[in-house]
């Protein structure tokens, strides 16, 4: 706080230890004589007079977070350069605060796309300023291997590096003969030993992800004898259908040899209590082909793939066991039997928890429809390529216990994370992109009450962010203040056949729409004015607004115009403009 104040007015603040006795123009941060339990270790209190600041908290943690709600108290130019600022104005006023949920997390893949050390440091501090206190790290997944593991250097000689391919991944041509390897990275020891005291200066615990036993090419590729082929694979780059084996062959000795090796150096470059060690989207083809699993499959009186993934999850969490670690692994894990002290986090839907806490697991909450941060923000026609969407009010209604889970239940679910895949996201101005504004929706999921959370009152307050992140040179989505574009079916119109008699106009089959459908506009931020063409003009305030009916499409358009729309607020656009082909509009019914 104080470099902050500091550079952004040129004041200079002075550190001392507090006197008691002494209580004017002051900021003080004090422990708690006696421990409030409501407060826990991470909650606090805040007073803002006109005669002093005061923030107190049972733990250091607990004065970290006051700070952070303190800092954002100050006005959004505290972000930028020095000397932007005569006078710092704070409302007076009182909070008690204290988190709903242990454990808010942000999980970054930077497997399928490297970021640098210096950007993961940038990216933690922003995290702790929301009261996040996980960062799951995704160090490993079949597009790369980010973490050195001493005396296993083809790991980072190999698998942590791929040919270069831009665009739109699912498309890109195969690794050719000869072709270098020039796009990857990887963490050093000495790297992680310093992102990880750097995370603990901000109370951000970090807890790597191993991904095994499927998602495991990159490992593969740098040692072949771990796979049930032992075939020597070409990197993957985005690729579409890979035949190849992607899972570890569990009846190999050396598979199991290399697996301790990497897992002992993962326990003590991480002090967290806990390992993710992946187990989802796992394919058994290659194992129920593969002699050694065969061979021991019967020995161990296995019926299945599945069950041989249990003996596998099984297997490595008593490893991890004896590191002194414990395991997180995705739901997919929950097949077979498993240690108490294992977490399942449940990434397939709401109702899965209810598997683990039933049978006395703890459960982490990120279903993607709610929290996978690599879903589009907005309309799919102007946002970077991803063929779904997850909006911000969606993340925002999130709540991470079902209201399906019995009331016994609930002491099961530790809490909830954003997770961001980067399939398609190349650069650290795309990850901070598709993480803003959604990652601070989440953040008040996890740590706010139910009954306090107000989606109108939130659109006020993200504003402020904006200007913050605008400061601080962060990039972020303005989604939410596009047109939502929608179809709907008009019920009282009656017709037989609508599609027009085509031997006239071959050229259109297909393109004639069911005369019932009508558009309907909306938008996520409450108030906004929508206009909107039909006529393959731009819109602007001085075209039709929309007045919250239905539109009825104009006669002889067909599915490949366009109607084009637009917000505004307060007479200025403030979103952007989204031209629709009147088919796609027509495939978005509501329901």
């Amino acid at each position: 706080m104080k470099s902050k104040i500091d550079a952004a007015t040129g004041y200079r603040l002075r550190y001392s230890s507090f006197d008691r006795s002494s209580n004017e123009n002051v900021i003080s941060f004090l422990l708690n004589e006696k421990f409030e339990v409501e407060l826990g270790q991470e909650g606090y209190s805040l007073l803002v007079s006109t005669e002093r600041i005061e923030v107190r908290a049972n733990a250091t943690q607990g004065l970290f977070y006051g700070l952070m709600t303190l800092l954002q108290l100050l006005p959004p130019e505290i972000e930028g350069e020095a000397g932007r600022l005569n006078n710092l104005n704070i409302q007076c006023l009182q909070i008690k605060d204290f988190p709903r949920f242990q454990w808010r997390g942000i999980m970054l893949d930077v497997s399928r796309h490297f970021q640098p050390k210096e950007f993961i440091k940038s990216y933690i501090v922003q995290l702790a300023k929301y009261k996040y206190n996980i960062f799951h790290w995704h160090l490993t997944d079949d597009h790369g291997w980010r973490i050195e593991i001493e005396g296993l250097s083809k790991l980072t000689e190999i698998g942590a590096w791929k040919p270069s391919r831009i665009g739109r991944p699912g498309r890109f041509e195969p690794p050719q003969p000869h072709e270098m390897n020039t796009e990857g990275g990887f963490y050093t020891q000495s790297d992680i030993k310093e992102i990880v005291a750097f995370a603990k200066e901000h109370f951000i615990t970090i807890v790597p992800e191993i991904d095994l036993p499927g998602h495991s090419l990159a490992l593969i590729t740098a040692y072949p004898d771990m796979s049930c082929t032992k075939t020597k694979y070409p990197p993957q780059v985005g690729t579409p259908g890979f035949n190849g084996s992607l899972e570890v062959c569990v009846g190999n000795v050396y598979t199991w040899q290399i697996l301790d090796s990497i897992f002992t150096q993962v326990c003590e470059l991480f002090p967290s209590e806990y390992v993710h060690i992946g187990g989802d989207e796992v394919r058994y083809d290659f194992w129920l082909n593969c002699s050694h699993d065969r061979r021991l499959m019967e020995t161990e009186g296995l019926s299945s793939g599945a069950d041989l993934q249990a003996y596998f999850t099984s297997k490595l969490e008593k490893l991890v066991l004896s590191k002194g670690k414990k395991i997180i692994g995705w739901d997919d894990i929950l097949h077979g039997q498993l240690d108490s002290s294992s977490i399942a986090m449940s990434w397939r839907g709401l109702g899965l928890e209810k598997n683990a806490a039933v049978r006395g697991h703890n459960a982490i909450m990120c279903p993607e429809n709610f929290t996978y941060l690599n879903y589009a923000q907005g309309d799919t026609i102007v946002e970077p390529y991803f063929p779904r969407t997850i909006r911000l009010s969606t993340s925002y209604e999130f709540d991470p216990i079902a209201p399906s889970l019995p009331d016994s239940l609930h002491r099961y679910i530790l809490g909830g994370q954003g997770n961001l895949w980067t399939e398609n996201v190349f650069h650290y101005r795309h990850v901070e992109y598709m993480t803003w504004p959604r990652a601070i929706a989440l953040s008040e999921v996890f740590w706010s009450p139910l009954p306090k959370r107000n989606w109108v009152n939130f659109c006020d307050k993200i504003e402020d962010h904006f200007l913050r992140f605008d400061y601080a040179n962060i990039n972020y989505s303005r989604a939410l203040y596009d047109p939502i574009i929608s179809g709907v079916i008009d019920s009282t119109i009656v017709v037989e056949k609508y599609e027009s008699d085509t031997s006239f106009y071959p050229e259109f089959h297909g393109q004639f729409l069911d005369p019932r459908i009508k558009v309907v506009l909306s938008s996520e931020v409450p108030g906004l004015d929508i206009y909107y063409t039909f006529d393959n003009s731009n819109p602007d305030n001085f075209y039709s607004k929309y007045d919250g009916k239905p539109i009825t499409i104009p006669k002889g358009a067909l599915g490949d115009s366009e109607i084009r729309v637009v917000t505004y607020r307060n007479g200025k656009p403030i979103g952007r403009q989204i031209n629709c082909k009147l088919a796609e509009a027509a495939k978005r019914l509501q329901l």
